[in-house]
């Protein structure tokens, strides 16, 4: 289903201002509020952040973000926000989906890409099931 809302905003929405855009962006990147932990943002602190836009756009808005890599959906009603994550390495666990356990792979110099049983790496992500 969320495919075919991600298709519907990819295909039907058109913004008409730009500024508007650079707006809404404004509000997650720039975003520093208690509710925000860690880089996870929760659907419900959404009104919070975008209360001076109508409600009817929170969620064209929503996948907006997502199509633009802003946020990633974990699944559950949690979001990760990339450029809230920490500096410093997270607790893995903290960034659980339905599928597994979200991580950054890392590699050593001149290693070839020897995954662990279970896991898969898309797109620079491993996902360990």
């Amino acid at each position: 289903r969320e495919g075919e809302e991600g298709e519907v905003v990819r295909k039907r929405l058109v913004v008409l201002q730009p500024r508007w855009l650079t707006s809404v962006l404004a509000t997650v990147v720039t975003m520093r509020y208690a509710y925000v932990k860690r880089g996870i943002l929760h659907e419900k602190d959404l009104p919070k952040i975008w209360h001076e836009y109508p409600s009817s756009l929170w969620k064209p808005m929503r996948l907006l973000l997502q199509k633009l890599d802003i946020f990633f959906d974990l699944g559950d009603g949690r979001f990760i926000v990339p450029c809230l994550l920490p500096e410093n390495r997270p607790n893995v666990e903290m960034y659980t989906t339905r599928e597994g356990i979200l991580g950054r792979r890392k590699r050593k110099k001149g290693r070839r890409g020897a995954l662990g049983e279970g896991e898969e790496e898309e797109g620079g992500l491993l996902l360990r099931r």
